[in-house]
Formats: C-alpha cells, sequence, structure tokens
C-alpha cells in the first residue's frame, strides 16, 4: 500500500501540497432529501454534517459511511444517529449536505 508521502514524491511533489490539489466541492443534490441513500454517494463526494446543538461542521467520505452502514440506509436515517464528536456530544437531527467535486468539465457556480 502507498502512503500520501510515496505518492507526492512519484507526482515530484511535496507532502503538503497534496491538501492543495483537492478539487473545489460544490452542493449536489440527488433529488429529495428523503430518497437519497449511501449507495448513490460516489467517490467525488463528501458529505457535511452539522450539529444542530452546537453548529460544529463534520466531513465524512462516503466510504467511511458504507463501513458502518448499508448501502440502502437512508441519509436521513444516519442524520438522526449522527453523533457530534465537539463538546456538545450532540445526538441525532444533524443537517446533512452532500457536496461534490468539481471536475475540470464541469463549471462551479460562483458564490457571492
Amino acid at each position: 500500500m502507498i502512503c500520501l508521502q510515496e505518492l507526492a514524491g512519484l507526482a515530484g511533489l511535496s507532502a503538503c501540497s497534496l491538501y492543495v490539489l483537492k478539487m473545489p466541492l460544490h452542493p449536489h443534490s440527488f433529488g429529495f432529501r428523503f430518497d437519497v441513500r449511501v449507495e448513490h454517494l460516489t467517490p467525488a463526494d463528501e458529505v457535511q454534517f452539522v450539529c444542530a446543538r452546537c453548529g460544529k461542521v463534520h466531513w465524512v467520505a462516503p466510504y467511511m459511511l458504507l463501513l458502518r452502514f448499508p448501502p440502502l440506509t437512508h441519509m436521513n436515517t444516519i442524520g438522526d444517529r449522527f453523533r457530534c464528536l465537539g463538546e456538545c456530544e450532540g445526538r441525532g437531527k444533524a443537517r446533512w449536505c452532500v457536496y461534490r467535486a468539481a471536475t475540470l468539465l464541469q463549471e462551479v457556480p460562483m458564490q457571492d
């Protein structure tokens, strides 16, 4: 298995510049929120959970959700079972949004 430092060395970059190479994210809509399942997420997605109590933002990769939940699990169910890792340690009712990495062929809408 190759680590990030080795990957950066093969590309001729330093390990700290890998963070800069991350593609910009923009909100992605799958349709109705109650119909979105874990299986609809792609490797280009990141899920943002916002704690309802303290407002702390947590970013979760789709593969982490697939390790914990079956593919047919609804995202609203995961939001209801969410536990904040911040100081409040709140449970349930987290707001979630799916962000997708923009490719070079996609035009990302500018936000003011």
